[in-house]
């Protein structure tokens, strides 16, 4: 025996949405309320030891970009620290004081003359603006 094929109509449905969440609607700068965490775990007071892993770095296909920028955080630790341990909150005032210097370092040419522009950073795409100066060359810490 043959079977006909049959056409349903049904009626389109509506899709109910649920409200946003207030700091989702209400304005504010880029990453102010949402973040990402590449570097991995920092271990405080508690005695616990630090084990790092690491992606190879010339390897970019393998996130070897963001294992340069979070090698960029460690440096800027240990320069600042040393072997220091800290509790939280100074933990989190470091970490925001690097964020910025990392955020502000210069991707076009740095020009000599204070006239001209100011180098475009990461931070003039998050925030609009750079978030800190320009060190002084002769403040320049150096890893041996």
């Amino acid at each position: 025996s043959e079977r006909k094929a049959e056409v349903k109509h049904a009626e389109s449905g509506q899709q109910n949405i649920a409200p946003l969440p207030n700091d989702r609607i209400e304005k504010s700068q880029p990453f102010e309320i949402t973040a990402v965490d590449s570097a991995g775990p920092l271990y405080l007071k508690d005695g616990s030891k630090l084990e790092w892993k690491f992606i190879i770095e010339g390897a970019p296909w393998w996130g070897g970009f963001w294992e340069r920028l979070v090698r960029s955080v460690k440096n800027c630790l240990k320069c600042v620290l040393g072997k220091t341990s800290l509790m939280y909150e100074e933990l989190n005032t470091v970490l925001i004081e690097v964020e910025a210097a990392i955020s502000s370092r210069p991707l076009t040419y740095v020009y000599n003359d204070v006239n001209e522009p100011d180098p475009l950073t990461p931070s003039h795409f998050t925030v609009g603006s750079r978030l800190t100066t320009l060190p002084s060359p002769k403040f320049a810490c150096k890893f041996y």
